[in-house]
């Protein structure tokens, strides 16, 4: 039986949430789609997309990844990407996938420091 007169640990915020330099979710703009006729076999009938990642100001970090698309977005969509790799998994329904970096929402707009960004406002559009 435990001591009821010791105290609980006490924990600090580091311990739930990731470090600032270590973002689960990143703000991408799709600029290219992957066409792969031989793909390890949990990737078959997956969409792979490229996605450009950007601050949150709006400018470049001129990172680009291959990213598996969980909601049907195309190329100048600005979107949201999960870089944490259990969550793909969740979001493609699929218990045996592998993969770290997953598309996982698109963004209409969203404001930083004062100042809104989105999807139209370097008049890129959407394709279909």
């Amino acid at each position: 039986m435990a001591c009821m007169s010791s105290p609980a640990p006490t924990r600090t915020w580091k311990a739930f949430c990731p470090p600032p330099t270590r973002r689960t979710v990143r703000l991408a703009r799709v600029v290219g789609h992957v066409v792969s006729t031989i793909k390890e076999q949990t990737h078959a009938g997956k969409k792979l997309l490229v996605v450009a990642y950007i601050e949150e100001s709006g400018a470049s970090t001129g990172q680009h990844q291959i990213a598996l698309d969980a909601v049907d977005a195309g190329i100048g969509d600005l979107v949201l990407v999960n870089v944490e790799g259990g969550s793909a998994k969740m979001l493609l329904n699929d218990s045996e996938l592998i993969s770290n970096c997953v598309i996982c929402g698109v963004v209409d707009h969203y404001s930083f420091d004062g100042e809104m960004h989105g999807s139209s406002e370097c008049g890129i559009r959407r394709s279909e």
